[in-house]
């Protein structure tokens, strides 16, 4: 037990952007756990904030109990890098708080319907490692955190949207977002963590080439959620079916059509030359213009309207 503890202004920074009644809840939190070391029985986001507040306590309960030790030792000569309690105590105060203002990582939430009603709640969103984020819905076998890392590290490297490069506000929205979609979603819920690591790699090599149509830029939340994610899925993965329309097109072959020989759907086509008796090549000109040339410079044409060779 103690009779005193040291309440920081990261404490009050924090606290007074809840309501009133529960601004109370954690004052009272606070205090019997900095004198009596009882911790309450928190949970979800309340266990979450009170994490932090724990953290910096249990600080200034390890320096406070050195100083008292080092005291009844009849103290020690100090070292120039070493600072007092008291100095080490400004320094805490003047570090970051908390939360002073309002995070991009921290979600909004309707406000509580209390008598004391005064601002909305802002609440951050816990996530141990140890533990499933929701416990029924991950059964991966990664760690929920280092399965978020290695989906954030794709996101962020590839230049695709994932709260502006913030991997604790990633964990907290898209990654627990998207997590708790393939839970429920009859089609992905049971899909292994690798598998959807390959997946979101087979969008990203789709999304980079140019010759396919896939030009949008998705979150993971949003990414898990469009059609045809399953087509993603390493089982399932095409990269051919998701060529340009215009593309499949040039690289689908023409049917050859046969030709036709013009010739051969005339009765009488002369064989031999007039003038020298030598064979005659056969020419088709274009345009219904059909001919027949001996090498001795004799060339007869075919007249469609007489249906006769005239001799030139």
């Amino acid at each position: 037990m103690k009779d005193s503890f040291v309440f920081y202004r990261s404490f009050f920074d924090s606290l007074k952007e809840l309501p009133d009644e529960q601004q109370l809840k954690f004052y009272q939190a606070i205090t019997e756990y900095a004198l009596d070391d009882t911790e309450p029985d928190f949970t979800g986001l309340e266990k979450s904030l009170f994490t932090q507040i724990k953290f910096s306590l249990d600080e200034a309960n390890r320096r406070y109990e050195e100083s008292r030790l080092n005291g009844k030792k009849g103290g020690r000569p100090r070292k120039e890098e070493e600072k007092s309690i008291e100095e080490t105590e400004k320094e805490e105060e003047k570090k970051p708080t908390l939360q002073t203002e309002k995070p991009p990582f921290f979600e909004k939430k309707p406000p509580l319907k209390t008598e004391n009603l005064n601002e909305d709640v802002y609440v951050d969103v816990y996530v141990d490692e140890n533990e499933n984020l929701n416990s029924s819905t991950l059964s991966q076998e990664l760690k929920p955190q280092k399965y978020a890392q290695e989906v954030f590290d794709l996101f962020e490297k590839n230049d695709l949207p994932c709260c502006n490069k913030n991997f604790i506000s990633f964990l907290q929205k898209d990654f627990k977002f998207a997590l708790e979609y393939i839970h429920n979603s009859e089609e992905l819920r049971g899909v292994h963590s690798d598998d959807v690591i390959q997946a979101v790699k087979n969008y990203i090599s789709v999304l980079k080439n140019k010759n396919t149509y896939l030009k949008n830029k998705y979150t993971f939340d949003r990414l898990v959620k469009i059609k045809n994610f399953k087509d993603f899925l390493p089982a399932n993965f095409v990269f051919e079916n998701f060529a340009a329309w215009d593309k499949k097109q040039a690289e689908t072959p023409k049917p050859i059509e046969p030709t036709v020989d013009p010739f051969s759907e005339l009765e009488q086509v002369p064989r031999v030359c007039k003038k020298c008796g030598k064979n005659l090549k056969r020419k088709n000109m274009g345009s219904g213009i059909l001919v027949v040339q001996c090498e001795c410079g004799a060339w007869a044409e075919y007249n469609n309207n007489k249906k006769a060779w005239e001799w030139e």
